[in-house]
């Protein structure tokens, strides 16, 4: 009498296993899923057009309130102080290298300190996040890469156009651009010039400090020689006479004066050269 619940047990579950297997399988209607293929650079790539600007571009801070997450950080005297910062990661001033890989058509700039003090004659900036970056150009930083491209010739023939700006604290702005073109052949030359006064006052000797004058100039040369083969030369030389470090007081004291009877001066020069040749295979 002890097994009779056992018995029953093991023919219910007999009984339901044979009414299952009759019944047929249910059909299940789906709505169709579409996959589409999306190139990955193209999501984590920033473009930003310099050239709607106008002749006259302000300096690498537009950068920081353009594009997200980045930021460049200055100490006003073209120095290796400055330093360029790409969603937390930067590069220590003086000694770290660079976060973000930073280029000028095809010359890899050494760092911060080498970005151009000002963006004329520049045609966009393209920030690409991420370390894969560098089969593009070579050489990309951990955070990212910066690429800073020349504008191309606007037509055949000889064009030229002059820029000028000026504002308070003795701001001056001037751009001077000249560029030809003749089929594969192009040039481009742009010269720009910009300065302003110190904000900070030394009251020990009536002048303002930490003013700035800086000069660059820009050179692209391409030819093409054969149909399937161009070859382009680009040069940058940068020359800013940044003055001086404000070393206003921390705590306690005016913020924007100083008091001491010497002032330094800094003068940052730099030359790039870039030579590249493509072959369409």
């Amino acid at each position: 009498m002890q097994r009779t619940p056992l018995r029953l047990l093991s023919l219910s579950a007999l009984s339901a296993a044979a009414f299952a297997a009759g019944e047929p399988n249910a059909v299940v209607e789906v709505a169709p899923v579409r996959v589409e293929a999306v190139r990955a650079e193209l999501l984590s790539t920033e473009v930003l057009e310099l050239g709607s600007l106008g002749g006259l571009s302000p300096d690498s801070s537009l950068l920081s309130e353009r594009f997200p997450a980045f930021q460049v950080n200055s100490s006003g005297a073209f120095s290796f102080n400055d330093s360029i910062a790409l969603r937390g990661l930067a590069n220590t001033p003086i000694f770290g290298s660079a976060a973000v890989g930073v280029y000028l058509d095809e010359i890899p700039l050494g760092g911060p300190f080498t970005l151009p003090e000002d963006l004329s004659g520049l045609e966009s900036a393209v920030l690409s996040y991420g370390p894969a970056q560098g089969s593009s150009v070579g050489r990309s930083g951990p955070a990212g890469l910066l690429q800073l491209r020349s504008a191309a010739p606007p037509g055949e023939g000889v064009r030229g156009g002059v820029a000028v700006g000026a504002g308070s604290q003795g701001a001056f702005q001037a751009s001077l651009r000249g560029s030809w073109q003749r089929g594969g052949d192009s040039s481009l030359a742009v010269l720009s010039h910009s300065r302003r006064e110190g904000h900070i006052l030394n009251s020990a000797t009536g002048r303002r400090v930490d003013g700035k004058d800086s000069w660059s100039a820009l050179v692209r040369a391409g030819a093409k020689p054969m149909p399937k083969l161009e070859l382009s030369l680009t040069a940058l030389v940068q020359r800013a006479l940044n003055g001086e470090q404000p070393m206003v007081p921390l705590f306690g004291g005016p913020g924007f004066e100083v008091s001491r009877s010497q002032e330094g001066r800094t003068d940052g020069r730099s030359l790039n050269l870039g030579l590249t040749g493509r072959y369409q295979t």
